[in-house]
C-alpha cells in the first residue's frame, strides 16, 4: 500500500497518522510508535524532546529513546535533528541513548547536525551505531540499516563513516572533513581522509 494510501486509511479510521510517544519515569525512557514511515527526534532548542513535533519529555529528565515500528523492511528511516540542540543533558553533557527497532530489513538511520562543530562516527554494530559525540560509545543504534544518512550543517565538521555500504555524507557551511568508503555519496565536504574504520 502506498504510503499516501495509508495515512488517508489511518485518518478514516481514526489512527494517529503521526508518531506517538510516551514517558515512562521509571526507567526514564521516551517511547515512540511509528505510525508513519518517517519519524524526527529532535531538541526543541528549550531541551524538550520533541517526536514528529510532540513534545514528549526533556533531555533532563530522559537516559532513552526507543522507537518502534510495525512498517516492513526497507520502508522507516528514522532522524535525529541537532540544528537546535542536541540531544543531550544541558548541564552533564550526558547523550542520550536511541534505539531505532524497526525490524529487519534496509532501514535509513539520518543524523541532521548542530550549526556549530560535530563530530559524528558511523560503525558496523549489529545493523549500524552513530556515536554522536566520538567518545567511542554509540548513541544511535538500529539493526538492520541498509543506509545512514549524515548531513552537516554549519561548524568545521567530521564526518566519519566507517561501516560498509553504500551511506551518504552531506557536508554543509564551514571547513568540514570527511572520512568515508569507496560505496558512500559524498557532497560538499572540503577535506577527505581515506575511508578506513575511525
Amino acid at each position: 500500500m502506498a504510503l499516501g494510501a495509508l495515512l488517508a486509511l489511518s485518518a478514516a479510521l481514526g489512527l494517529p497518522a503521526g508518531t506517538t510517544c510516551s514517558y515512562d519515569a521509571a526507567t526514564a525512557t521516551v517511547q515512540a510508535q511509528m505510525h508513519s514511515a518517517r519519524v524526527v527526534i529532535a531538541n526543541a532548542g528549550d531541551g524538550r524532546i520533541l517526536v514528529d513535533g510532540r513534545a514528549c519529555a526533556t533531555v533532563a529528565q530522559t537516559r532513552q529513546i526507543v522507537v518502534a515500528s510495525a512498517f516492513p523492511p526497507a520502508a522507516d528511516t528514522v532522524v535525529v535533528d541537532e540544528r537546535h540542540g542536541r540531544l543531550a543533558d544541558p548541564v552533564t553533557g550526558r547523550r542520550l541513548k536511541l534505539f531505532a527497532l524497526t525490524g529487519t530489513g534496509g532501514d535509513t538511520m539520518e543524523v541532521i547536525g548542530t550549526p556549530g562543530r560535530d563530530r559524528y562516527v558511523v560503525r558496523d554494530d549489529v545493523g549500524a551505531s552513530i556515536d554522536l559525540d566520538a567518545d567511542g560509545d554509540p548513541d544511535f543504534v538500529s539493526t538492520h540499516v541498509g543506509r545512514v544518512v549524515l548531513r552537516g550543517v554549519a561548524g568545521d565538521d567530521v564526518l566519519s563513516d566507517g561501516r560498509s555500504g553504500r551511506d551518504r555524507v552531506a557536508c554543509g557551511a564551514g571547513f568540514d572533513t570527511v572520512r568515508a568508503g569507496s560505496g558512500d555519496a559524498v557532497t560538499g565536504c572540503e577535506r577527505s581522509l581515506p575511508g578506513r574504520r575511525p
